[in-house]
């Protein structure tokens, strides 16, 4: 099933009741999984608070902008049942890029994001830790944190992006980092549990620089096509 940026469908997993589809048609089309938020009628999906009423069909839901989501368009999305208005849609980009950071990052004088209360206690901007496992057979897999540290230190979620040394991977939306040795899965950023990544056993290298983050953050903007993020 092709999925169309804007619109909303009907949600397959329990923590949601409807997905709201963010990247770009132009990734839809050739990508098997598509970036989504969630809908639902309490404001809170897995832990994570949100702040964009929605009206679906005369039933108000609130959109979960830190709750932001890879999942398969075949498997995890029902029937198209809306689309959204597009002065809800311009929040929701706001939010998540304020999450992000996307507006300093993308403009001319890009900055890092600052630590905030105890640094070994929580996910870190730009920091990688090992994740949930994926493939076959399934193997930990490598995660950049995106989202903004004062939000890390505080939720029990926080958004990240797979990096992997395929070679298999490129093109828009994967964009090398770590100097090529690496690339950025960019239209895979999901939200995680914070207990799923390891603080302690961390890899090598443990984190990205300036440079790395820059270049994920207008891959990500890409991918998502967030307007409010662009200066």
């Amino acid at each position: 099933m092709v999925a169309y940026r804007g619109a909303i469908y009907g949600a397959a997993p329990e923590d949601a009741r409807y997905w709201l589809v963010l990247s770009t048609d132009d990734w839809n089309q050739v990508m098997s999984d598509v970036v989504a938020v969630p809908l639902d009628d309490t404001g809170v999906v897995g832990g994570v608070p949100s702040g964009c009423a929605i009206d679906v069909n005369g039933e108000s839901l609130v959109a979960v902008a830190g709750g932001l989501q890879s999942i398969s368009s075949e498997q995890e999305l029902g029937p198209r049942v809306a689309g959204v208005a597009v002065e809800d849609m311009r929040e929701i980009e706001r939010q998540i890029s304020e999450l992000l950071q996307l507006r300093s990052l993308c403009g001319p004088t890009p900055r890092a994001a600052p630590v905030v209360g105890h640094p070994n206690r929580y996910p870190r901007w730009s920091e990688i830790y090992l994740g949930p496992r994926r493939g076959d057979p399934p193997e930990k897999k490598r995660y950049v944190v995106v989202s903004d540290n004062v939000w890390n230190a505080t939720m029990p979620r926080v958004l990240c992006i797979r990096t992997t040394s395929s070679r298999r991977r490129g093109g828009p939306g994967f964009p090398e980092i770590q100097r090529g040795a690496a690339k950025a899965c960019c239209g895979n950023i999901t939200s995680l549990r914070v207990g799923a990544l390891n603080l302690r056993d961390r890899p090598s290298p443990p984190s990205l620089g300036l440079h790395d983050m820059v270049t994920i953050a207008r891959e990500v903007d890409e991918v998502l096509e967030l307007t409010a993020a662009r200066p």
